[in-house]
Formats: structure tokens, sequence, C-alpha cells
């Protein structure tokens, strides 16, 4: 990893300055060797929200494993085991051979397609793969600063891109396999079999073994710039401040973390880091950030 820091002057005159600043660090962890009694396996569940948690070598920490989504089976016709080659695979008396979820449930139209990597028309533990990174290529942040007479202005961001996120909400309230309360996409269902729309979702289906597995559906760029800091202040000037018996005072007004622009679809997505080798980012709605306004008056005697 490295990391980069950086301030400069613009410009700078008797009445008014201009100065910027500049940050940006880079921290990259792969798993170059694992001992040979580590259990790289932490969890193997493949259950409705649930992802496997597993280290891999040549991976980092905070990697994400689990499904590839690909979308929803339009009809029960449409639900079949394919070869590598996109054949349809048949059995010995030439019935096409039903796709299935751990040999159990036989999907359905309306159902969630999953990606078969092995072909076998089954899926299991051997089907899921790398998703997802929870590691940013890059944090920092950057802002400016400036003077003019008595006003200063400070404006600060701070930043993190290339790094995703697991979206824990949007697998409790889009799921549809139970009777808790559900987001308004869930109007956007599968309902009728041969329905194929763009975007939308599995059917709703009560205690369906399948329906919610954990996948890359669940899994968004976390990417953001958050506007982390505002402030004006004003120093009144000498003279009125010696008629007032003071050395000095100032006027300051501030606000930080007032804005965050970000194609996260969750509260928030600056997801804390862990010191764990099977962490992984998920954003369970913990609280946001507040918003503060502050106004302060300074006095100097």
């Amino acid at each position: 990893g490295w990391e980069l820091m950086t301030s400069f002057m613009i410009i700078q005159s008797r009445n008014w300055s201009w100065s910027l600043y500049l940050n940006a660090s880079r921290n990259i962890n792969t798993f170059n060797k694992l001992p040979a009694n580590f259990n790289t396996e932490r969890s193997t569940s493949i259950t409705n929200g649930q992802y496997p948690r597993r280290v891999k070598e040549g991976e980092p920490i905070g990697s994400f494993f689990g499904f590839r989504y690909l979308g929803v089976w339009p009809s029960d016709a449409d639900v079949v085991a394919r070869s590598e080659s996109g054949d349809v695979i048949i059995d010995s008396e030439g019935v096409p051979i039903p796709f299935t979820y751990n040999g159990t449930y036989t999907f359905q139209g309306g159902d969630p397609i999953y990606a078969d990597l092995n072909n076998d028309g089954n899926i299991d533990l051997n089907d899921v793969e790398h998703i997802g990174d929870s590691n940013p290529d890059f944090i920092g942040g950057f802002g400016t600063s400036i003077k003019y007479k008595n006003f200063d202005f400070r404006v600060s961001f701070h930043y993190r891109t290339g790094f995703d996120i697991v979206n824990g909400v949007a697998i409790q309230t889009q799921g549809m396999n139970n009777r808790n309360n559900q987001s308004k996409a869930v109007l956007h269902r599968w309902r009728v079999q041969g329905q194929v729309e763009e975007g939308m979702l599995p059917r709703a289906y009560l205690n369906h073994p399948a329906s919610n597995l954990g996948s890359d559906r669940y899994v968004e760029s976390g990417d953001y710039l958050r506007l982390n800091d505002l402030r004006l202040s004003y120093r009144l000037p000498k003279k009125l401040c010696r008629k007032m018996k003071v050395n000095g005072m100032s006027i300051s007004i501030a606000v930080r973390k007032l804005l965050t622009f970000t194609n996260y679809t969750g509260q928030d997505p600056a997801v804390s880091q862990k010191n764990d080798p099977f962490w992984m980012g998920v954003d369970n709605a913990e609280t946001p950030p507040p918003t503060t306004f502050n106004l302060s008056f300074g006095v100097g005697f």
C-alpha cells in the first residue's frame, strides 16, 4: 500500500489567499500462503440470506463468496439443466434433467436463476464463487480554503472508491419468503407464467428454500464522495473590536456530513471495516452519520 498527501498554495496577496490540499491512500492485501492446519471455511451455509464465509489464497481479506444471480426463470418450461455449451442435459431415457437446489427442491417459473458453474443441474456449494471485494482501491480527501479580507471559507470532501457492499437491508426487504414488511421494490415481481421484464424480482413464496440465496444480486458498488465539512467565518474589524473593548471577535457557521454522492441504494456506504480474516462488508442499516450544524462566536480579551 501507499499514501499520498499534498498541500499547496495557489494564489496569495495582501487581501486574499487560496489554498488546496489532497490526500489519497491505497492498501492492498492478499492471502499469499495459508498454514496447512488453517480452516479456510468459517461457514458453508448457502441458505436464504446467508453467504459462505471463507478465505482463499490469492484473494484479499474482505472478499465476498456466493452465487452469481442471472435473473428470473420466465416459466416452468424454461427451467432445465444445461451443459456448458447451452444444450439441454437429458437422462438415459431422453428426459430433460430438472434444475434443483441441493438436490431437494426443483426450481419453477418465477424462481431466481443462479449460475450452475459445474453444469450438473444442481445449485449447491460447488457453484459458489468470488463475487466481490470489500476493500476500497482508494481512500482519501481533498478540500480548499479561501480567505478574503475578514472572511474565511473552507470546504473538505472525503471519498472511497473501488469497493463492494452487501446490501443486508435489501436481503431482508426484497426476499418475500416471510411475513415481514417488504420494500416497494417487490411490486415489480414475477406473477404469471412467461413474464419477462427488465429488473423483475422473483415471485413471492412463503418459506421458499432458495429464493433469496447469498448472491451478487445484493452486492453493490459502495463508491462515494461525501461533503465532510463546510465552514464560513468572519472576523470583526479591529477598529470595531477596540470600540467594544475586546482584542478580537469572530462568528463562524459550520456544517458537517451535509451531502453524500453515491449510487449505493442503502442508507450509508461507509461500512466499517473489521480485524477479522472472514470479515465481509455487509450493510445492516447501521445509523448513518448525522448532519450537524454549528454556530459559534469567539471573543478574545
